[in-house]
């Protein structure tokens, strides 16, 4: 196995080739949790969300090359339950929307795989999928998101066919 470090901007990435990765993160104690797995190993600095607490996930080499093309793309899973307002989704919909204007399909297609509507916010719900919609034919990934969205809606008590009229 090689290791090697890939600093960006605001964060340290550690990345073991040829391996399945596991992200397990307590921020403010530095820990990371090493299992049989390799590990990505994310530390934003200088944030507000430093002393924030990420879960573990699975990532595969999908997910580090989406990560090389789209780094934002790790903030935006991290911080997505608590992106609700224009100020905080406004990078993160830039970001999209300069993928989809460059017609880079499958980067964006990568990025809607790895989404999780539990993890949305109400807005994002939404929005996710509006900013999206234009692209849906050329986004398989889209109908999948769209159905666990309309999913996780009714769980929080919210009529999906109000809140998704024109996109289902």
């Amino acid at each position: 196995m090689i290791a090697c470090e890939l600093p960006t901007e605001n964060a340290m990435t550690s990345y073991i080739q040829g391996h399945d990765v596991t992200e397990a993160v307590n921020i403010s104690a530095r820990r990371a949790t090493r299992s049989s797995v390799v590990s990505i190993v994310r530390f934003p600095l200088n944030t507000a969300q430093s002393t924030a607490s990420i879960p573990a996930r699975v990532y595969s080499t999908e997910y580090f090359s989406l990560y090389k093309k789209a780094p934002w793309v790790s903030d935006f899973y991290g911080n997505s339950k608590s992106l609700d307002n224009v100020k905080s989704l406004l990078p993160y919909y830039k970001s999209i929307n300069e993928l989809l204007k460059n017609h880079e399909y499958e980067t964006c297609n990568s990025f809607l795989r790895f989404v999780k509507a539990k993890d949305l916010s109400d807005v994002l719900l939404v929005g996710l999928l509006r900013l999206t919609s234009s692209w849906k034919d050329d986004l398989p990934e889209w109908t999948r998101l769209l159905s666990s969205v309309t999913t996780e809606m009714s769980s929080r008590g919210k009529d999906p066919l109000v809140s998704l009229k024109g996109l289902i």
